[in-house]
């Protein structure tokens, strides 16, 4: 699997993380997809493929262009295509609505057919990884909304969990200086999720990284659920349970055998 990363030029950078192409075969037919603390916008290259909601009985949905990836609370299940061919854009929690993207939407996947993203298929796939990363730049320049603005009182949030991201939903509230209702239903507006929600994704995502460091130990449950801001081990169990359907243990014996790369990005024949 061949991976390009790049960060944002300047005019960008305040509101994209990175951007990023990324070609191979994938060497399994199905994944699980942890759900991101961060939205995407994601250029499927390849032939098209299914995702769906593993804790739903709604239909799967088909990628075959552009989509916008949100924050959620539950993890995606994909049945890859033989080549998985992707141009993206990680962006700032926030960041959707300075392309007209809907947050809430979002984080039910949500497929983008403007000519403009069409167009970029066409370019992309003819082209080298640079060049395709240049076009996707002039996309997103060139689609910025001048007068979207930030949330304010979203944004001192984010920046706060940015720094400590075991602060309670409580004490963002009180440092907001508005009702919770208001909090949540503005947080919830421009990032797509509930702040609590957001949070726990926040720890989770923490809490991956430090199991896929130390993947030859047995790790030491109880020990991380503290150090990443969790309750207890109970409450660890739970929230994984919640992004990823299956318990932490099996978890880390999945990511043992295939390696870091499967993190975030699960075999679902061995996640059962």
């Amino acid at each position: 699997m061949r991976y390009v990363r790049r960060d944002p030029p300047d005019e960008l950078r305040p509101l994209v993380r990175s951007l990023w192409w990324l070609r191979g075969e994938p060497g399994y037919p199905e994944e699980r997809v942890f759900p991101m603390p961060h939205p995407h916008l994601i250029v499927n290259l390849s032939e098209s493929y299914r995702v769906h909601d593993p804790a739903s009985s709604a239909p799967a949905r088909v990628i075959d262009g552009a989509f916008a990836s949100g924050p959620r609370s539950g993890c995606l299940a994909s049945t890859l295509p033989r080549e998985l061919w992707n141009l993206g854009a990680e962006l700032r929690a926030d960041a959707l609505g300075a392309w007209g993207v809907d947050a809430v939407e979002a984080s039910a996947l949500l497929l983008l057919d403007e000519p403009a993203f069409a167009r970029l298929v066409e370019v992309a796939r003819a082209s080298d990884p640079d060049d395709a990363l240049d076009a996707l730049e002039r996309l997103l320049v060139d689609r910025l909304d001048a007068s979207w603005r930030p949330d304010p009182v979203v944004t001192r949030a984010l920046d706060a969990l940015d720094a400590e991201p075991a602060l309670d939903v409580a004490t963002l509230i009180a440092r907001s200086g508005v009702s919770r209702d208001r909090f949540v239903r503005r947080f919830r507006r421009a990032v797509g999720i509930a702040p609590k929600r957001y949070r726990d994704l926040l720890r989770f995502h923490s809490l991956v990284d430090a199991v896929a460091q130390g993947l030859e130990a047995d790790p030491d449950w109880s020990a991380l659920a503290a150090e990443h801001g969790f309750a207890d081990q109970s409450h660890l169990i739970r929230v994984f349970r919640r992004a990823t359907g299956f318990t932490p243990r099996r978890y880390h014996r999945i990511v043992r055998e295939y390696g870091p790369e499967a993190a975030r990005f699960v075999p679902i024949a061995d996640s059962a």
